[in-house]
Formats: structure tokens, C-alpha cells, sequence
């Protein structure tokens, strides 16, 4: 998938389709469409929160699939805070279990969807999604950015984000995808971006008109609050082969492009 947007990169690059559904094309979200103030997540996206507390999840039994379905949604119900980190005089930023519109300073018009679990066993970013093509899906190619946006200060168990899918809807179950978590180094920096990419096979077609439910789940961490504060960027989902596809979608690599 990373050869494959990478070899398209230079193809005309128009603004990036916000597709309501899976098409052939595909569908990205490069989650600008918030602006620097925004408070509502975009559509299809909605931030939940599972139940515990900050021993829950950790390092040795991670987080189970059994634990990601269902939860308490937060937002689009609630409002997200808003928070761009200043990479010059950086802070540690807050915590909101509503979510977070993300941005940094050296570009506050590239905005993320991220989270800050508090008092609550981890946060979730939950994107549900339609098979709007005419014909069944049996893999998809997804990729994403994860970016720092704040560090971690002490020993801090599960960092950044888990990725898990469903067929069925919210409640499960769901099915962990271990090569699209992405989790920050200790000496992550601020503003790094984290790139993940691998193709996704689902065990029985999504038929069309079907729907998808993709997770990623943020631990709330041992620390004390906040936990290192991370972000969804840059999603980019593709019916595979990938190769194919991305031939004709043009607009749709702009959301993998930095801009910072």
C-alpha cells in the first residue's frame, strides 16, 4: 500500500473526496473539513468511550476484542474540544472524552481526530461506513497517519492507537487488525507522524449496502492526566487490489500528502 501511494503521488492532485461511502474509488477523510474551531467530528465519525479505568488495559493483556464493541458514545452527541498544539512553546494539553479536533501551529488549517481518555477504561474513534459499490467487497486497503501530539511523561502502558473492525455494528464483535496499530516510540517528538498501512481480508464479503465499523481504541493510560495526546489523520480506505484502484482516484492521495 505505502509503494503503491507512493509511486501515485505525482498523479493531478485535486481536494481530496470526503465520500459519504465505500466506493470504487474508494474513501478518504483528511478531517480539515473541522477548520481551526470546529467541534463536531465529520460525518460517519463519532467518539466513544469504554468502561474502566486507567488499570483496565495493560501491557500484558492488551486491550481483547472481546472488550472494544459497544462503550458510551460521547460525540457526536457532545461537543470536541479543541487543541492546537504551539510546537515552539508546546503544552501538555487536557483531557476530553469527548475528543479532540486536533491541529500544530505550523499549519493550523491541517486538522486530526483525536483523543484523551480520563476516568474511563480508553477512547474510541469509530468510523461507520457503507459498501456503496455495486459489487462485494472481500479486502480493503487502508491506510492512516497517527501523529504526537503531546508526550508522554512517565511510564504510560498501551500508547497510541488499536485498530479493530466489525461487520455487524457497534456492539460487535470486533476483530483486531495488530499491523494497523500504531504505537509512538519513547522519543517520539511532538508533531511526528506515524504511518500505517496493510491490507485487511475479511473472513466473508461485505455485500452491497453492507456496513463496516472500524475502531481505534486509546488506553487511558497509568499516568497521571493527561495521557500523551495522539491523533487520526490522513485515513485512506481502498477496495483492493490497491494498485487498481488507486490508478483512478487522483483526488483521493491528496489526503496522504504532509503538509506540514
Amino acid at each position: 500500500m505505502k509503494m503503491n501511494l507512493a509511486a501515485l503521488a505525482a498523479l493531478a492532485c485535486v481536494a481530496p473526496s470526503a465520500l459519504a461511502n465505500i466506493t470504487t474509488p474508494g474513501y478518504s477523510q483528511n478531517f480539515n473539513g473541522m477548520g481551526a474551531t470546529g467541534t463536531s467530528a465529520p460525518a460517519l465519525f463519532s467518539i466513544w468511550t469504554l468502561p474502566g479505568d486507567n488499570s483496565t488495559f495493560t501491557d500484558a493483556t492488551g486491550i481483547p476484542a472481546s472488550a472494544v464493541g459497544g462503550g458510551t458514545q460521547t460525540s457526536p452527541s457532545g461537543a470536541l474540544g479543541v487543541f492546537t498544539q504551539n510546537l515552539a512553546s508546546p503544552t501538555n494539553g487536557s483531557n476530553n472524552n469527548n475528543g479532540f479536533n486536533f491541529g500544530f501551529s505550523t499549519n493550523t488549517s491541517d486538522r486530526a481526530l483525536g483523543t484523551a481518555p480520563t476516568t474511563v477504561g480508553a477512547a474510541v474513534i469509530q468510523a461507520a461506513l457503507t459498501n456503496a459499490r455495486t459489487t462485494a467487497i472481500t479486502s480493503l486497503d487502508i491506510s492512516f497517519d497517527v501523529e504526537v501530539v503531546t508526550l508522554r511523561t512517565t511510564a504510560n502502558e498501551l500508547r497510541g492507537l488499536r485498530f479493530f473492525y466489525s461487520t455487524v455494528g457497534s456492539a460487535g464483535p470486533f476483530t483486531a487488525v495488530p499491523a494497523l496499530d500504531v504505537v509512538p516510540s519513547a522519543s517520539a517528538v511532538r508533531g511526528s507522524v506515524l504511518a500505517a498501512s496493510a491490507t485487511v481480508n475479511f473472513p466473508s464479503a461485505i455485500a452491497p449496502g453492507a456496513g463496516l465499523w472500524f475502531r481505534w481504541v486509546d488506553d487511558n493510560a497509568d499516568q497521571t492526566s493527561p495521557d500523551q495526546l495522539v491523533a487520526l489523520d490522513n485515513l485512506v480506505i481502498v477496495p483492493s487490489p490497491g494498485a487498481i484502484a488507486l490508478a483512478g482516484m487522483g483526488g483521493l492521495l491528496c489526503a496522504r500528502r504532509k503538509r506540514r
